[in-house]
């Protein structure tokens, strides 16, 4: 079957499909912007998209290098998945909406996808098709037109579906083979009961999955809209649509076969991010080189810590930029293969990853250096045409605007480096929270937000002091090395330009912060201990547990009844 594969594949007329289909890709996954950013950015990336797809296809054995090992499970999987893809992206397109609006003749208005030059055409070109037809004809033209641009897209989803699961499924063969017992045991256990747990609470309340700022300002409910593939495509996370469609891809037919139960797709999500989080604590243990007593006391810490407990039942885009964070670090701290392609993946899931560019530049003279850097910002550039994004890449105004509307320049200092000691505090321990109600001028409701800070906070200055101290007795570690670079980097986001201050928000970047610091805190610890008989370890590390459970436990019991009070399942 493979070598007829191989013959059918070598096909011209089979080569030059594939190159249209993925342009129709191309076409599909186009998003929006302000007119001269939109004329800049689709007319550089559209060509140099067409230009990626003639390359792969037509001049590289792309596609017979993918298929070159059948694996049939993994094929048919595919295909289930790239269906529900192509309907996703279909229903999701900006080129379907102005389409659809153009040929259904509705009222929503498409001169904003349009120069203004050409606005007072739309008018006209109109009054000229209703000349010849009908509008239920135009609408029927319209579906007819959609349907057949996503179609010719399909091969082109379904070749880089094949791709990616057949990467992820040999993947994931390697490292639950190479996986010990602890980890193993870690990973059973903690998914399943967080499972459970997550079924009782999401059967109880909405607070965790359909709501708005409810906890500590997480969007849950623009994770279904404004924050997935499905909706606006904003600067912080240009590639975070195309990213998370794989794993949409799965939890949204799912749902739907699941219809006797309206929150399904919730509970499916967040069923995906407590595997994300709890790999995530696995890949630090080997981060960290650990193993035994010391492994399972990391794993345990780690998971009571009062980030993890929150994302792990709240829904929110963080735990998948995260997750990709760390796949990034693991490629590197293992000399693994696909560093550059992990590097932009984490990088468009959440741009201010893209500080860690310094670990992906190789070379040893300068040269070598900047040759090494402009070819994987060639790359990115093709990444991000291939997917219709570049205009939101270099949509740069909007993005300064995003992030100066969340910090806070003009604060004194001083008053930025006391909500810096508490978000450290917050990445291990529990703020003070508080019910109140928010109004603002999208929405008004109950939310559960932690309190301001007005005094030095001596936990986080400790934990501070203590996490630099790790990193003074491990320096030469490389690790430790990206950890203290990345709190520099918090401390630089949260501390000087104070993101997150404006509205208290700091905690909701916590998860993607706090592993920098519980890490190099656990060193310090296990530094500390190395030459101590087991009992004594095993006695201090259950202390620090049964401590972060009697500090966040209560927290989090407090916003379940937050949650059971104001946003109940009715």
């Amino acid at each position: 079957m493979t070598i007829k594969m191989q013959g059918f594949f070598e096909k011209k007329i089979v080569k030059w499909l594939f190159m249209f289909s993925g342009v129709a890709l191309t076409a599909i996954c186009l998003k929006d912007a302000k007119h001269s950013v939109l004329i800049i950015g689709h007319s550089i990336g559209i060509p140099v998209a067409i230009c990626a797809w003639y390359y792969l296809f037509v001049k590289k054995s792309f596609l017979i290098e993918i298929f070159s090992e059948l694996n049939k499970k993994v094929f048919i999987f595919s295909l289930l998945t790239s269906i529900s893809a192509m309907h996703s992206l279909m229903t999701s397109s900006l080129m379907i909406h102005v389409l659809k609006t153009l040929f259904s003749l509705q009222s929503v208005d498409v001169t904003n996808h349009i120069p203004p030059a050409l606005e007072s055409l739309v008018p006209l070109l109109r009054n000229f098709i209703l000349n010849y037809f009908s509008v239920s004809t135009l609408y029927v033209f319209g579906i007819v037109v959609v349907t057949l641009i996503s179609c010719l897209a399909f091969p082109c989803i379904f070749v880089c579906m094949y791709k990616l699961w057949n990467v992820v499924y040999k993947k994931t063969c390697v490292e639950i083979k190479i996986a010990d017992k602890i980890e193993k045991l870690y990973f059973l256990f903690s998914v399943m009961v967080f499972t459970v747990l997550i079924l009782v609470l999401y059967n109880k309340t909405t607070s965790f999955s359909e709501g708005i700022n409810y906890i500590y300002s997480a969007d849950s409910l623009y994770f279904l809209g404004r924050a997935t593939f499905r909706g606006q495509l904003l600067f912080q996370r240009p590639l975070f649509e195309i990213l998370y469609l794989p794993i949409y891809s799965i939890i949204y037919p799912i749902s739907r076969i699941l219809f006797f139960s309206p929150r399904a797709i919730y509970f499916l999500i967040q069923f995906v991010h407590i595997i994300l989080i709890v790999a995530c604590a696995i890949m630090q243990s080997r981060f960290l080189k650990l193993s035994g007593i010391s492994k399972t006391a990391f794993l345990v810490i780690t998971s009571v810590t009062y980030p993890f407990i929150i994302f792990a039942f709240t829904i929110e885009q963080y735990v998948f930029s995260i997750f990709l964070l760390n796949l990034f670090l693991y490629t590197y701290l293992e000399n693994k293969e696909n560093k550059e392609n992990l590097y932009i993946a984490a990088t468009g899931a959440l741009i201010t990853t893209g500080v860690l560019l310094p670990l992906i530049i190789k070379g040893k003279t300068l040269m070598d250096k900047v040759s090494c850097l402009f070819f994987d910002a060639l790359k990115a550039l093709i990444v991000f045409s291939v997917f219709g994004v570049l205009t939101t890449l270099i949509y740069v105004e909007s993005g300064l605007n995003w992030f100066l509307r969340f910090s806070t320049p003009t604060k004194p200092i001083s008053e930025k480096i006391l909500y810096f000691l508490n978000f450290v505090k917050e990445c291990v321990i529990a703020p003070d929270g508080f019910v109140m109600f928010l109004s603002l001028d999208s929405f008004s409701s109950y939310v559960y937000w932690a309190a301001d800070t007005t005094s030095v906070d001596y936990i986080g200055l400790s934990l501070l002091i203590l996490a630099l101290l790790g990193f003074a007795f491990n320096y030469n570690d490389r690790f430790s090395q990206i950890c203290i670079g990345w709190i520099v980097f918090g401390f630089f986001i949260v501390g000087i330009f104070g993101y997150g201050l404006e509205y208290h928000e700091t905690f909701l970047y916590s998860l993607y912060f706090g592993w920098a610091y519980i890490a190099l805190l656990f060193k310090l610890i296990d530094k500390i201990l190395s030459k101590t008989h087991n009992a004594v370890k095993i006695s201090v590390y259950a202390t620090i547990i049964i401590t972060l459970c009697i500090v966040n436990i209560p927290e989090f019991i407090n916003v379940i009844n937050f949650g059971l009070e104001f946003y109940p399942v009715s």
